[in-house]
């Protein structure tokens, strides 16, 4: 039996509808915690991206000369002008890669913004993962290096710790209409 002129056919592979609670946004308003995080974690990603900045602009270009010179002297294969070519396409790879890190992490932040709790929920555990990382390394910065961790350390933690004020946990709790 063919269907008439205008009517729909039941999609037997659809999904099921969404309930209404599903369709309704976690809260009327945004509570002053979140804002607050993401202010904080904007800062974060701002001051990571001016760190990756400074590394390019204030690299050691004696210690690359060093490394130069000697990993040409190990291996005469290779002409100066590749080592070159490799170590301009390491930095820019490298920071390229950082930029789209920090663009993932500024999509998360958004979606923990919007009500998310899954994007709340990935931004502390790779913050922990993040934090362990950063304070392994610490030390190698050297000087300036240091502070700015410190201050993006400290930024972390305030994003982490607003995103679970309880205002913020009522936020994110699922909704039931009616």
């Amino acid at each position: 039996m063919t269907p008439h002129q205008g009517e729909v056919r039941p999609n037997t592979f659809a999904a099921p509808p969404l309930a209404a609670h599903e369709l309704s946004p976690a809260s009327a308003t945004r509570p002053k915690e979140i804002d607050t995080s993401v202010l904080f974690w904007v800062g974060a990603i701002v001051l990571g991206l001016f760190s990756v900045v400074l590394s390019f602009l204030v690299i050691d270009q004696a210690a690359l000369d060093e490394v130069r010179t000697k990993a040409l002297a190990e291996n005469p294969s290779i002409t100066a002008e590749q080592y070159d070519a490799t170590l301009n396409t390491v930095k820019f790879v490298g920071a390229g890669l950082l930029v789209v890190v920090y663009g993932l992490w500024l999509m998360f932040v958004l979606f923990m913004r919007s009500g998310k709790n899954w994007a709340r929920i990935l931004l502390a555990v790779l913050s922990g993962l993040w934090l362990v990382t950063t304070l392994l390394g610490i030390g190698g910065a050297g000087g300036i290096g240091i502070v700015l961790d410190v201050i993006q350390i400290a930024l972390v933690v305030g994003a982490v710790y607003f995103m679970f004020r309880p205002n913020a946990n009522a936020y994110f709790a699922p909704r039931r209409v009616g």
